[in-house]
């Protein structure tokens, strides 16, 4: 960049910005897509928590079943 004109320590703090505003949007990118396609940690343990209840439901009322028959 001095080749432009600009100065060094001008320039390095430009090149620091772009880096940093580079990696945030690249950061909230990726977070807005596992948001969407719902790959997040939340939804993981919900999806894994409603499955063990309703397998517990499930043995459940087999045993009761089973009891009463």
């Amino acid at each position: 960049m001095q080749l432009l004109g600009v100065d060094p320590l001008q320039a390095g703090n430009v090149v620091q910005l772009l880096v940093v505003l580079g990696m945030t949007v690249g950061w909230i990118s990726t977070y807005m897509f596992r948001v969407a396609n719902k790959d997040m940690t939340y939804a993981h343990q919900l999806r894994d928590y409603e499955k063990q209840v309703m397998e517990v439901r499930v043995v459940a009322s087999e045993f009761i079943a089973s009891a009463s028959g």
